[in-house]
């Protein structure tokens, strides 16, 4: 309407590949010579992107200027951008869906529901007369769903299941789970009880164990929850803290789409073990640090690191959280809350505890705890050497040349935003990660680089093939010992499993 005048436009796009896409080609198009148009200040929004790109969106352009922020479904109802008059919706957005039959999230383009395309048009003309031009037929509007689905058919059950057991112990989950409006499949219902056994929070009869009653009454996801009993059993509980804080909100490293290298560097220079978990652990120590100097250290060392100042309070604030709840269940005494809030969230070393905070291994052992059966396997490419003047040497290994394998899947790939993705040779060939996701690739994402030790103790059955002097954990991750380490060793895991 031409009675409207200059209004920012707000375009949906369902992700943050198609907004950079879009942003790019409305640069660089011929049709949009601001001659013609007049000057158009673009501006992307999702929730990766730092506060200080995220302010720039609410901020009035300069008069003649006009106003164009390319979303993703945030900008539904999260953000509420007063001076829009126009939006652009694709209909389209990119939701994070359980498939229970292969164990991981998918990342998927869909089709908005109805509701979700209603609350999209309320976002023109909120202060002001606004248009709506939708991306999509009417035909396409009555195809799509009313509703967005249930969240117990988009989301793993797990924690579900532990809260059902905790209230009827002897009713089956599986028939409880039927009895719903809306049930989810078989298929969902029987990955999240065998994942709880692996967990060893049930039984092979389906009863809640000693370790299964303790997260029934964590109000966390039940990896989460068993890595911090973990943490605080190993006496590193201040790490991993801060890892359960860190993987429970929004990433802590945002990477700007002008200055993406800097930013890849930047996080690099915090790794720490070749891990992204203690990784976070060294960003949010360092802010700890720099914000004891003084708001101007703490803007600084956030620039310099591209680290979400909002994100690392709210890891500061989770850390409070877990360790009450760790507290409630008496695996720390209250002072060490106590300690911890005078310190401004820094390490409480010297702590029962935090014996072992700075012991690699155990911090490790304790992921290992919480997250197995996440774990791959690295393969090396055979060993090449180059002759130097002062003999053979062994030559280095392109980062390309590695393969990663899970027990389930077979091949999978580091997330491009992983520490590890350049790195060319591990000491050790096991990965743990927290979580892996399907876009054109199985990705790993938020891995660490563990030892065979914390794979024996820590993870799956242990059988020992005393002939052939091998040790394996779950029939898959294979290990050679003479006859009596393996004794020792399944030993050590009985006592272990007894905790």
């Amino acid at each position: 309407p031409k009675d409207l005048g200059l209004g920012a436009v707000l375009v949906f796009m369902p992700g943050q590949f198609e907004i950079t896409k879009l942003i790019r080609k409305l640069e660089q198009s011929r049709h949009l010579d601001p001659a013609d148009v007049g000057e158009l200040r673009v501006l992307p929004l999702y929730g990766s992107l730092s506060s200080k790109d995220q302010r720039k969106i609410f901020e009035r352009p300069p008069k003649g200027v006009r106003k164009i922020v390319v979303a993703t479904n945030i900008a539904e109802t999260s953000v509420t951008i007063d001076d829009v008059r126009y939006v652009v919706d694709t209909g389209r957005a990119k939701e994070m869906c359980w498939d229970s039959h292969r164990g991981l999230s998918v990342l998927a383009d869909t089709w908005v529901s109805q509701a979700a395309a209603k609350q999209r048009r309320g976002r023109s003309g909120r202060t002001a007369p606004g248009a709506r031009f939708a991306m999509f037929s009417r035909a396409q509007f009555a195809n799509m769903s009313p509703q967005q689905p249930p969240e117990m058919l988009r989301t793993p059950l797990q924690k579900l299941c532990l809260s059902i057991k905790a209230m009827a112990p002897d009713e089956p989950v599986a028939r409880t789970l039927a009895a719903a409006l809306t049930p989810p499949d078989v298929a969902s219902v029987d990955s999240a009880l065998a994942e709880l056994k692996d967990l060893r929070a049930f039984d092979v009869d389906e009863r809640l164990t000693p370790l299964g009653r303790h997260l029934a009454q964590m109000p966390v996801d039940a990896r989460i929850g068993k890595m911090l009993l973990f943490g605080a059993m190993l006496g590193c509980l201040d790490p991993i803290l801060t890892i359960a804080g860190a993987m429970s909100g929004r990433p802590l490293f945002y990477s700007p789409k002008d200055n993406r290298d800097a930013a890849d560097k930047a996080k690099r220079a915090l790794n720490s073990n070749k891990s992204d978990h203690l990784t976070m652990v060294a960003a949010y120590n360092g802010w700890v640090k720099a914000r004891s100097s003084g708001k101007a250290a703490e803007r600084r060392y956030c620039d310099e690191y591209f680290l979400s100042q909002q994100a690392l309070e709210a890891v500061q604030a989770g850390r409070l959280d877990y360790a009450a709840i760790l507290a409630d269940l008496g695996f720390v005494r209250r002072d060490y809350i106590a300690n911890m809030r005078r310190g401004s969230g820094g390490s409480n070393g010297g702590t029962e505890a935090d014996s072992n905070a700075d012991v690699v291994r155990v911090v490790k052992a304790a992921l290992v705890a919480g997250f197995y059966p996440h774990v791959v396997r690295v393969r090396h490419p055979e060993t090449k050497y180059t002759q130097t003047q002062g003999g053979a040497v062994e030559k280095r290994h392109d980062c390309k040349d590695l393969r990663y394998f899970s027990k389930d899947l077979g091949r999978v790939f580091l997330h491009p935003t992983s520490v590890n993705f350049h790195c060319g040779k591990y000491e050790s060939r096991w990965i743990v990660y927290s979580e892996r996701v399907e876009t054109a690739k199985v990705y790993i994402r938020d891995n660490t680089m563990v030892g065979s030790y914390a794979l024996l103790l820590f993870g799956g059955d242990v059988r020992v093939l005393h002939d052939e002097g091998l040790v394996k954990v779950d029939d898959w991750a294979t290990f050679q010992a003479p006859a009596r380490i393996g004794v020792l060793v399944k030993e050590l895991r009985q006592r272990v499993d007894q905790l």
